[in-house]
């Protein structure tokens, strides 16, 4: 008779869209302290052109559960496949492009003694070489950078998170979309349900984003964005919503410039990245524009 494996206390889904080296990368960073405690990895890759590296790669980590997925598969479908997939009542959702820090396995378990729903982490910056990357960090990462105390928050990190396994299951779309992290969020958020961010959890990213992952991504990850936020909603909303959406750019570049004050390093970067940061921004917001009036359009088949 077979024996069943035991329940793993922490589930770490590795989102992995790409290449095998920084995928080898975070994986390398986990495989000791998730050994350690017991946990689960589990890689869902959306499946590129470098299978010999991929497959060498699987070869060599016997220990992680592996789930191939198609080349244009969406994160959100990604994460929802990890959920599904996974064991442990504790989840963490994390993207092949972070260095793991060697506590965050310990943290995750520990700060899970909290009622929250999800944690989130910090996300600090890795070895970027141009001022788009920089643009990218700070767009999207910005407002998790260390230093700031742990608190109650909504906003949290896409790739830095730990959910209670139940409620991220059932917070899945009910079209197959997946898991729209921002979606489940704002639901939570609307019932009441905590979510904090600690300083505890940390992971660096780095990257190097080609032009269109600053200008078309973010004008689907708007409109895909602003579709949700106003499904169900009568046009005279939308239309409202629509009308601001030219002040964003503004907005978001002077909160990106406040919060980087608040955290009193990496203006240099910051001021190099104002470029970039507004081209990234402007796309955004047409995206946004664009979801509140027409609806999302193809777009959330383009969440990459």
């Amino acid at each position: 008779m077979a024996v069943e494996a035991p329940v793993p206390p922490l589930s770490i889904i590795v989102v992995s869209f790409n290449d095998a080296t920084m995928l080898e990368r975070c994986l390398t960073s986990l495989a000791a302290q998730a050994a350690n405690h017991g946990a689960e990895v589990i890689v869902v890759r959306a499946a590129r052109d470098d299978d010999a590296a991929v497959t060498s790669l699987r070869e060599r980590t016997p220990h992680v559960t592996w789930i191939r997925a198609d080349a244009d598969e969406t994160i959100p479908r990604l994460r929802g496949r990890g959920l599904l997939a996974a064991r442990g009542p504790i989840v963490g959702l994390l993207e092949d492009d972070c260095i793991i820090d060697p506590r965050w396995c310990a943290a995750a378990l520990e700060a899970h003694h909290h009622a929250a729903v999800a944690i989130g982490g910090a996300v600090e910056p890795a070895a970027y070489r141009r001022a788009r990357d920089w643009a990218v960090y700070f767009y999207e990462y910005g407002r998790f950078m260390l230093p700031f105390p742990p608190h109650r928050c909504a906003a949290l990190p896409g790739n830095n998170v730990i959910y209670k396994r139940a409620e991220a299951v059932a917070a899945l779309s009910p079209d197959g979309g997946g898991f729209y992290d921002v979606s489940a969020h704002a639901a939570w958020d609307r019932a009441g349900r905590e979510m904090q961010i600690t300083p505890a959890l940390v992971v660096a990213n780095g990257n190097a984003w080609s032009a269109s992952q600053v200008t078309i991504a973010p004008f689907h990850h708007g409109r895909g964005y602003a579709a949700q936020r106003v499904a169900g909603r009568g046009a005279g909303e939308r239309l409202a919503r629509a009308a601001l959406t030219p002040l964003l750019p503004a907005v978001q570049v002077l909160r990106l410039i406040r919060q980087t004050n608040q955290r009193r390093r990496l203006h240099g970067r910051l001021v190099a990245a104002l470029p970039w940061l507004t081209v990234f921004a402007v796309c955004w917001a047409a995206g946004e524009c664009v979801g509140y009036v027409a609806g999302p359009g193809r777009s959330l088949e383009r969440w990459r």
